[in-house]
């Protein structure tokens, strides 16, 4: 029998040319050979986007769609049956959760799963008790999440905007004291920052364990109920951009359709840490960037490096999906067709 270690490496890169990414990936983990080999031709690809499971005839599938070939990838994912995947990064890590409200790391490539607490940890004085079951259940959701570089501490937003956050290993949660609601959180540049409702920039501080808190750096901007808001860091410049997304409702029960967004801007790595607060200011025009907003980690790509790709222009998901899906309407953010989106003003 061949030795497929020593596969011929023009055969070996014309195998990969016919595999999708995630294939290519799982390639390059057969033997240190083949990793020498492929590491460099897999191609950059945009993210791919992960549909609402569909399929009742494998329950077990996940439906993906390759922004970069234009191609739909039904992939089975027993792991995640009936979770709710709230949060994914470009380390390719998914956070989901169960009807258990059971939360998990989850890989898709790998298939390597790292539990987290449970959310009956979350501090319960924090549990709003709405009118009715469905808005008892929003209360409790995870709303965000961001992830360290090591993948070793996950922050969450949860509820009406409170933050928390854990290590990998703990059996409990801890919520982290920022005196307002949230409206995102990121981890860059080995710090992790949120975003709160009235539209100012944290610094959170997670490494005093007996008084995890947030630091005010920005002044903030408006951000009513039609508004959401994203922290989004540069790729060109040592700059942090807000985005707000301006919505509309459409009927007496949402759902809520995008009207256009706003882009706001601040530089954090000069005087980032002192205590007078920065000033976000208005931002005209994002060039050459385009925008991935959503529940996953924000990304920034230049569009002229990615061939169908459009700069200045902000693509998105809609991320109150669970609130639409049960609406008589649907989701109006969820075609392809409004997945993009101009920025005139």
């Amino acid at each position: 029998m061949a030795n497929w270690v020593h596969l011929p490496q023009e055969l070996l890169e014309r195998i990969s040319d016919f595999c999708i990414t995630p294939d290519q990936i799982r390639m390059q983990y057969v033997c240190k050979s083949w990793r020498s080999i492929l590491k460099n031709i897999i191609h950059p690809e945009l993210p791919w986007l992960m549909m609402l499971p569909n399929n009742e005839e494998d329950p077990d599938s996940r439906v993906f769609y390759s922004l970069s070939k234009k191609k739909i990838h039904a992939i089975s994912l027993p792991e995640i049956r009936g979770k709710r995947c709230c949060g994914s990064f470009q380390n390719g890590w998914l956070v989901t959760v169960d009807e258990k409200l059971d939360i998990s790391l989850f890989h898709p490539w790998s298939r390597k799963t790292v539990n987290l607490p449970n959310q009956s940890t979350f501090a319960e004085e924090n549990y709003r008790v709405g009118l009715g079951p469905m808005e008892e259940i929003r209360d409790k959701h995870i709303r965000k999440v961001a992830l360290s570089d090591d993948g070793s501490v996950v922050v969450f937003i949860y509820g009406i905007g409170y933050l928390g956050y854990c290590r990998i290993g703990d059996d409990a949660s801890t919520d982290i004291d920022v005196n307002s609601t949230m409206e995102d959180v990121i981890f860059h540049k080995g710090q992790f920052y949120s975003l709160t409702k009235r539209g100012a920039i944290c610094l959170i501080h997670i490494e005093d364990e007996l008084y995890p808190h947030g630091v005010k750096l920005t002044s903030g901007i408006f951000l009513s109920y039609e508004h959401y808001g994203y922290l989004v860091p540069d790729i060109l410049t040592d700059r942090m951009f807000v985005i707000t997304r301006e919505v509309e409702e459409l009927h007496k029960y949402p759902p809520q359709k995008t009207m256009h967004f706003d882009i706001f801007g601040v530089n954090l790595e000069d005087g980032a840490h002192n205590r007078e607060l920065k000033k976000l200011t208005k931002v005209e025009s994002l060039g050459d960037r385009a925008l991935f907003l959503g529940c996953n980690s924000p990304i920034v790509v230049l569009a002229s490096q990615f061939p169908g790709l459009k700069g200045n222009h902000i693509y998105f998901t809609d991320n109150m999906v669970e609130r639409h899906y049960g609406s008589p309407y649907g989701c109006c953010d969820s075609d392809m067709q409004v997945m993009e989106l101009v920025l005139k003003r």
